[in-house]
């Protein structure tokens, strides 16, 4: 199988089930640099990763938005109510992003679960934070793209 091959992913069980927990009603993704996007979850048909890409469907097939995966901060599920500037100031530090042994998670609630999710949707690891400074080893982790589910947020690193 070629490594350059184009990968497609169906994600949308993943957003749907982590938007709907925390009854938040739109996605927003939240770039390295420049304006947030943000989408009403009940206008999103279809999440796809290929080309290291993220592409966003409506229901009747029609691309949404599409963003590489490179400049994706963060997405973030939050309620019409809630405003961008709330969200931000709830949101966690993850660094060093990229890393190569330890993930370093800050400003989380102590006993919360961590989970994290390889670019395929398939759940890798479920770890309960230690505190609001939580380190989490992820050595053993293959090269690539992850996301790391804490609560309504969704935070993508790099394992090098």
């Amino acid at each position: 199988m070629k490594t350059n091959m184009k990968r497609k992913i169906l994600f949308l069980p993943l957003l749907l089930w982590a938007g709907m927990a925390w009854a938040g009603s739109q996605l927003v993704i939240q770039p390295l640099t420049g304006q947030d996007a943000v989408f009403a979850l009940s206008q999103i048909g279809r999440v796809q990763f290929a080309n290291e890409t993220m592409f966003l469907y409506d229901k009747s097939g029609g691309v949404l938005g599409s963003t590489p995966l490179s400049a994706i901060g963060r997405i973030v599920f939050a309620d019409d109510g809630t405003s961008l500037v709330e969200a931000n100031e709830q949101s966690v530090r993850v660094y060093p992003n990229p890393t190569h042994d330890m993930l370093i998670i800050n400003g989380i609630e102590s006993g919360q679960t961590i989970r994290i999710y390889s670019l395929h949707g398939m759940l890798v690891e479920s770890v309960a934070s230690e505190g609001a400074e939580t380190s989490i080893n992820v050595s053993g982790l293959q090269e690539g793209t992850y996301f790391l589910q804490l609560g309504a947020e969704v935070v993508k690193f790099i394992k090098k």
